[in-house]
């Protein structure tokens, strides 16, 4: 009897090992910090930027809205600092 078990354990182990070591987490593109930048004008701090390590800053550059005829239009374009 105890042959039967440590077989059928034996066989349950082979039967399930490729099924076991095929999960396996999808490779995914590396994370990186990013932050948005809300404001009416732009004046990036670099030196907040390397210390918080952001590598990807997204920028409000102006909004759209409708005009009376109902054309979307870009309204209040985001000067840059000098």
């Amino acid at each position: 009897m105890k042959r039967y078990i440590i077989l059928f354990f034996s066989l349950c182990g082979i039967v399930l090992s490729p099924f076991l070591s095929s999960c396996q987490e999808a490779k995914t593109e590396a994370e990186r910090c990013s932050a948005y930048y809300w404001s009416t004008m732009l004046e990036v701090d670099t030196a907040f930027l390397r210390a918080h390590d952001i590598g990807r800053l997204y920028v409000r550059y102006f909004d759209v809205v409708r005009e009376k005829s109902g054309k979307p239009v870009s309204q209040c374009y985001l000067p840059l600092s000098k």
